[in-house]
């Protein structure tokens, strides 16, 4: 199905340079090469040692990726498609290694020493394989365990956004506890679950009549997870947590024994495998790779071909329907023309005016919601220090000094984590909200910018054609009607049709609704700069304010009852002095500023990049008529044919295209289901 798009694509390049459309030929080229270059990314994670190499291993049919009964992988390590099998070792020096696959453990893991020694100058480690579920461009991602130490911590945060996909693998034995729902709920966010999949590894250890009750438990401890935060977020009178509720239900979770299904690949034993569970989990990865990808990475490009193809066609049918006319005629029509394109183009920039205006509105009523943030924050870590409970006995030693100093730094730092997320949430969904109102808003003046085109090139061809109208109901008839709607517009109506598909809010929370569906509407937004956290911000800023409390300082000498009520007054004050130097530094506020000066912004831009296109190809289409006119009959003539023939191959090339749109079309409303 990529093979035809990405034919038709081709295709229709040709026909715009026929006509001298080189924006749309250029716009149909990108697209062409983001469709066949496109990584999709399935990242496994989750605590140490709940089997997660093991699982891509049952995956690959052989032992590839190190496991061990400790804590094993240091380093991200990648499976990508090859037909020889081989490993890379990418340093973080830029050098690349060549290693044999059996040798890979030398440089990612943490058994030894070394090995421990010579993970830390490793970025990355890449295993080529001929497996299955990697055809297509797509990698398989082995991430370190979460909670293992900092910088395991730290490499596993740096991947989640470039995944496309995440695959949560938890066990039994420790059902989805507060670390794993703080990572979901913090990190991957409630509005990232449709990307989400959960494995419950060594199910194996639980007794057959209990897993069904275990697994039950776990989907239980996820749903209360995630509405525990959206409560918190949005409260739970809002509509975000009625709608998170309402879509909780499709949380995917597959109950498996990644080491039985490795055993029974290993040893030829089909049986082991079935029972292993394996084979449901591997039904539902192949759908996401192959009929939710699909619908996600080809419904844009659908929609492409189809607004080029009837671009084309109208541009043809003006310039043939044009030759009709004398030179003097021409140039009357000319002359209004040109004068309709100026009103346009001032149409235009009042719109962007307009766009700006919303967002400096926007910026005023969020701006106060910083300010807000600075006293919530201090109350939250005035309540952490009030609520720290500390052993004073184990005071009496430096140990039990240097472990108390870190789980008050370390309780510090991970409830400004959850507030900076809380806040970051809240004020992405309603950046969203703002520009996803203005984006509907724009709606209008797209329809009107289409009607005054058609008035336009009905100026300068003297009427309404029939033929071209059934062309072009011909090509609407086929086309892909999540995303196409209103296609004979402009490439914006893409970015409109985005927000009327999941609304503001509605992409914010995007809860179980099926991969396609959610990340179909952050590409969508993510032009618009309004996609996920800042996980680096967040994890950054509060690390950093919470590292400069110094509380290690403050555990020196004899400490007593009243020396560390003291030291926690101490660090009352300290706290107060960090919040102050936040207000100060303003970097809550640059946020907020930096998120919707982005996008109001990118939706500013792409009005006028849009808008420039189709009125630099109408300008073109005009200057071109101007030289059709001027030849001899004959020649006129063979245009009247060559646009003739030019219209027929983009209706052929849309009759070609109809299985794939018709395809791709049923699994939308199948995965919608």
């Amino acid at each position: 199905m990529v093979a035809e798009v990405n034919t038709a694509m081709k295709e229709l390049e040709g026909l715009c340079e026929q006509l001298g459309m080189e924006d749309t030929k250029s716009s149909l080229c990108a697209g062409r090469k983001k469709l066949t270059n496109h990584k999709f990314s399935v990242g496994f994670m989750g605590e140490f040692k709940r089997g997660k190499s093991t699982v891509i291993n049952a995956l690959l049919g052989q032992e590839i990726m190190p496991a061990d009964i400790l804590a094993c992988t240091a380093t991200m390590n990648r499976v990508t498609y090859d037909l020889t099998p081989h490993a890379q070792v990418l340093l973080s020096d830029g050098r690349t290694v060549e290693v044999p696959i059996d040798q890979i453990k030398d440089y990612v893991t943490k058994l030894t020493k070394e090995s421990e020694r010579q993970a830390e100058s490793v970025d990355e480690a890449i295993v080529y394989f001929p497996c299955p579920f990697c055809q297509n461009s797509v990698d398989i991602v082995d991430t370190p365990g979460l909670n293992d130490d900092d910088r395991m911590n730290r490499i596993s945060e740096q991947v989640i956004p470039k995944l496309d996909a995440v695959i949560m693998v938890v066990v039994p034995g420790a059902p989805f506890g507060k670390s794993e729902a703080d990572f979901v709920r913090t990190k991957l966010l409630a509005s990232d679950l449709g990307r989400l999949m959960f494995l419950v590894n060594k199910i194996d250890t639980i007794r057959p009549r209990e897993r069904e009750r275990c697994v039950q438990d776990i989907r239980n401890r996820i749903r209360t997870a995630v509405l525990d935060k959206m409560k918190e977020v949005y409260g739970s009178d809002s509509r975000e947590y009625e709608e998170a509720e309402g879509k909780m239900g499709d949380i995917r979770i597959f109950p498996i024994s990644a080491a039985d299904a490795l055993d029974g690949r290993l040893e030829g034993d089909d049986s082991l495998v079935e029972e292993s569970g394996i084979l449901a989990f591997e039904h539902a990865l192949k759908d996401m790779l192959t009929i939710e990808r699909g619908i996600l990475e080809l419904a844009m490009p659908l929609a492409a071909v189809t607004r080029a193809a009837n671009e084309v066609v109208q541009i043809a049918q003006t310039r043939k329907d044009s030759l009709q006319l004398d030179s003097e005629e021409f140039a009357k029509r000319q002359e209004q023309a040109l004068l309709k394109i100026k009103g346009i183009r001032e149409d235009k920039r009042q719109e962007i005016s307009r766009i700006r205006k919303a967002e400096k509105n926007a910026r005023t009523v969020l701006l106060p919601t910083a300010a807000s943030f600075y006293q919530e924050l201090e109350q939250k870590l005035m309540n952490v220090l009030e609520n720290v409970r500390i052993d004073e006995a184990t005071l009496s030693t430096e140990a039990g000094k240097a472990a108390a100093a870190q789980i008050l730094e370390q309780r510090v730092n991970e409830a400004m984590q959850e507030e900076l997320s809380h806040f970051c949430e809240r004020t992405k969904s309603k950046v969203m909200e703002y520009v996803g109102n203005e984006a509907e808003r724009m709606a209008n003046f797209a329809l009107e910018l289409g009607n005054s085109l058609e008035q336009v090139r009905m100026g300068l061809s003297g009427g309404e054609n029939r033929d071209s109208k059934a062309l072009m109901t011909d090509i609407a008839s086929v086309a892909f009607d999540a995303v196409t709607n209103g296609v004979g517009l402009f490439g914006l109506s893409g970015a409109i049709k985005g927000y009327q598909l999941a609304g503001g809010k509605g992409a914010a929370v995007g809860l179980g609704v099926g991969v396609a569906t959610t990340i179909g509407v952050a590409c969508v937004m993510a032009p618009l700069g309004v996609v996920g956290l800042p996980l680096c911000f967040i994890g950054g800023l509060a690390a950093q304010k919470a590292g400069g409390l110094a509380v290690k300082n403050l555990f020196r000498g004899s400490i007593n009852h009243k020396a560390y009520l003291g030291i926690i007054e101490r660090l009352r004050t300290s706290v107060k002095d960090m919040i102050n130097d936040l207000r100060r530094d303003q970097q809550v506020d640059q946020y907020v500023t930096r998120l919707t000066e982005e996008g109001f912004g990118h939706l500013s831009a792409m009005m006028e990049a849009e808008c420039e296109k189709v009125l630099r190809e109408t300008e073109m289409t005009i200057a071109q008529i101007q030289t059709d006119i001027a030849k001899n009959e004959l020649q006129k003539k063979q245009d009247v044919e060559k646009y003739s023939e030019i219209m027929k191959s983009a209706k052929q090339l849309m009759d070609n295209l109809l299985p794939v749109l018709n395809k791709v079309n049923d699994s939308r409303k199948v995965k919608a289901v």
